[in-house]
C-alpha cells in the first residue's frame, strides 16, 4: 500500500486581476495541486475589508503593526495543522513552514511598499524559505541573514509553449506596425522604463519603422515618458491572450529593469523564439543564461542593444533560447518544491 499523501495548505493573499507574483503563485499552486504524492490545500486570505470571497479575513494592515507574539498567536489559529506554504511575507508566520520570497524590491524602491515588520525573524525561524534566482537567495542572506535559502526557478507559463503570434488583422486594428520592440509590466522606478524612453529616439533613428509597444495598467509615469514619443504605442493592460500573441509577434522583447527577482518576460519571450534585451542587473542575466543581449542599464546601452538585436538575428540562439526556456515548467517547479516540503519534514522529525 502506498503512503498517504503528503498534505500542504497553500497560503496566498487574495487578490482580483493579479500580476507577476500572483500569478506565478497561482501557477505554481496548480502545478503542486497535480503532483501524485501531494494534498496542497490552497487557503485563500483575504484584508477584512476584500470585495472577493477569500477563505479566511485578516486585518493585515493592523497585523503588520502588530507585535512578533502577536503575529505568531494568530498565524497559529489562522491555518490548519501541519506544514504551511506561505506565499506572501504579509500573511502571519506558521508554526511550521516553507515560505516563498520572490524579492526584496521594497527594501530597494520606495513606490514598492514596504516589508512587513518582523518579517527577519519570522524567516529565520522558516523551516525553509525558497527564492525564485541566485540573486533574491543573495539578497535574503545579506539583508535578513537568512542561511537556510533554496532556490526554485519559476516554471513558464504552457501558454507561451507554440505561441501564435496575433494575426496580422487584429494587429492592424490596434495600429501597430509590422515590427515593434515589446515592453511589458509595471511601471515602477525599478523597471527603469526613464532608460527605455531616453534610448527610444536613436533606436527609432537607426530603424525608423520599429515601433515600441508597452503593455500595463494605465500609469502616469509610463504616460509621461512616451506619449510624445514617435512610434510608442501605449496599450494598457491587455488580455492574457492578446499579450501572447503580441510577444510572439514581436521583432524583439526589452526588459530594461534594474531589479528583478526573477523576470518572468525574459523567459516568456525566449520560449516564443523572440530575441531578448534585458538589463545587465539582479537575476535577468540567470534568467537568460547566455540565450539574450545583456546592457547596460542607460539610455545608451539599451538603444545599442535594441539596435543590434534589430539588425542581426541569431537563429541558433534563439533555437537555443527556445529549448532552454521550455525546459522549465511549472511541473518541474513543483516536484523541486515536494523535495524541499520532505527534506525539512525528514529533519524535524530527527531533531
Amino acid at each position: 500500500m502506498s503512503p498517504a499523501p503528503l498534505t500542504v495548505t497553500g497560503a496566498y493573499v487574495a487578490v482580483e486581476n493579479g500580476m507577476g507574483q500572483q500569478l506565478a503563485d497561482s501557477q505554481l499552486l496548480a502545478a503542486l495541486g497535480a503532483r501524485p504524492d501531494l494534498d496542497v490545500r490552497p487557503l485563500a486570505v483575504g484584508s477584512v475589508r476584500s470585495t472577493l470571497r477569500p477563505d479566511r479575513r485578516l486585518p493585515l494592515g493592523l497585523l503588520d503593526r502588530s507585535p512578533r507574539s502577536l503575529k505568531r498567536a494568530i498565524g497559529a489559529v489562522t491555518y490548519p495543522r501541519g506544514l504551511v506554504h506561505r506565499f506572501d511575507c504579509r500573511l502571519p508566520p506558521a508554526p511550521h513552514e516553507v515560505v516563498t520570497v520572490h524579492d526584496l524590491a521594497p527594501l530597494r524602491f520606495a513606490d514598492e511598499g514596504g516589508m512587513p515588520q518582523h518579517v527577519g525573524p519570522a524567516l529565520r525561524r522558516a523551516l525553509a524559505v525558497v527564492c525564485p534566482s541566485e540573486f533574491s537567495a543573495g539578497e535574503l542572506r545579506t539583508e535578513y541573514g537568512v542561511e537556510h535559502v533554496r532556490v526554485v526557478p519559476n516554471g513558464l507559463d504552457e501558454v507561451f509553449v507554440d505561441a501564435r503570434p496575433l494575426p496580422v488583422p487584429e494587429r492592424e486594428r490596434m495600429q501597430l506596425p509590422e515590427r515593434y520592440v515589446l515592453h511589458t509590466g509595471g511601471a515602477t522606478a525599478r523597471k527603469n522604463l526613464a532608460a527605455l524612453a531616453g534610448a527610444w529616439p536613436a533606436v527609432r533613428a537607426a530603424a525608423p519603422n520599429v515601433g515600441l509597444v508597452l503593455c500595463g495598467p494605465v500609469d502616469e509615469r509610463r504616460s509621461g515618458l512616451f506619449h510624445d514619443l514617435p512610434g510608442t504605442h501605449l496599450l494598457g493592460k491587455v488580455p492574457r491572450h492578446v499579450l501572447v500573441g503580441l510577444m510572439a509577434a514581436a521583432a524583439v522583447v526589452v526588459v530594461p529593469s534594474r531589479y528583478e527577482g526573477y523576470g518572468l518576460p525574459a523567459l516568456e519571450a525566449m520560449a516564443c523564439g523572440v530575441p531578448v534585451v534585458a538589463a545587465r542587473c539582479a537575476s535577468l542575466p540567470e534568467v537568460l543564461a547566455g540565450h539574450g543581449n545583456l546592457v547596460e542599464p542607460d539610455g545608451d546601452g539599451l538603444a545599442e542593444g535594441l539596435i543590434q538585436a534589430l539588425a542581426v538575428i541569431d537563429a541558433d540562439q534563439l533555437s537555443a533560447a527556445r529549448e532552454t526556456a521550455r525546459a522549465r515548467t511549472w511541473a518541474s517547479s513543483a516536484r523541486q518544491y515536494e523535495q524541499v516540503y520532505r527534506e525539512v519534514l525528514d529533519r524535524a522529525e530527527a531533531a
